[in-house]
């Protein structure tokens, strides 16, 4: 058996089994001395691969398996156009970037949709890890996406907020790098919306019933999202609270 250090796609546990069938998963494993980066071109994916190289002051976040010789093997003739097989000390292996196969201008001509497509399977393996907020919105900023947010704390909309607005806290509007009247986007399970931000609500962020980054939306735009309930949670207004989505800028044109 082979310790296989994954930190590009293959953090999606589902797509390496797919590709190269049941595999022991270890769990999270960090790279130190190296940084991620997305400077190799995936046709099969359509956008920008990822890729680490050389940084004494930069770690990478990773997923260690247990694989066969033979899944090796198969794992080779996938992925070996643009990589290279790497053995480190620990006897643990990698896959990196082959040297003439690295296109610094890959991001820059990658689709925002066919990046993300790619890189919500190493946010699958992320969160699955248990990687940390930090880190996979750093994956998100070297891939050349939008910022993203992964709320938490959803909550319903007070009523005189309109169907097209999502409160917002400050925290988040400085991390999406958005004001009050941007346009940002909302995903949940594949469907996405454009709400305006709003402030929120200062009850849900002071006094004793506070959150951590809460937002609040409305029901009509919960509609479209089918966003589900996943628990119920009471504050000094608002008792409902909702599976996680996402929330990133978009272009207000």
């Amino acid at each position: 058996m082979v310790k296989l250090f994954q930190y590009g796609s293959n953090m999606n546990k589902e797509r390496l089994e797919d590709r190269i069938g049941e595999v022991q998963d270890i769990g999270k494993c960090v790279l130190s001395g190296y940084e991620l980066v997305f400077d190799l071109w995936s046709n099969t994916n359509a956008c920008a691969a990822a890729n680490v190289r050389k940084n004494n002051n930069a770690f990478v976040i990773g997923r260690l398996y247990e694989v066969t010789e033979e899944q090796l093997a198969m794992l080779d003739s996938i992925e070996g156009k643009n990589y290279e097989r790497k053995l480190f000390s620990t006897g643990v292996v990698t896959y990196v970037g082959k040297e003439g196969r690295v296109d610094k201008s890959a991001v820059k001509k990658s689709s925002q949709e066919m990046q993300e497509k790619y890189v919500r399977h190493i946010l699958k393996g992320c969160r699955e890890v248990s990687a940390g907020k930090e880190y996979m919105h750093s994956v998100y900023r070297v891939a050349g996406l939008s910022p993203v947010y992964e709320a938490q704390n959803v909550f319903d909309n007070p009523k005189e907020y309109l169907p097209d607005v999502l409160g917002i806290s400050a925290h988040m509007r400085k991390l999406l790098g958005v004001c009050v009247g941007d346009l940002v986007e909302v995903e949940y399970g594949g469907r996405s919306t454009v709400l305006r931000v709003k402030k929120i609500p200062q009850e849900l962020i002071e006094g004793e019933h506070t959150v951590e980054n809460p937002i609040t939306i409305s029901r009509h735009a919960r509609a479209l999202l089918g966003l589900p309930k996943r628990e119920e949670r009471t504050t000094t207004k608002y008792s409902s609270m909702y599976a996680p989505l996402l929330v990133r800028k978009v272009v207000d044109v």
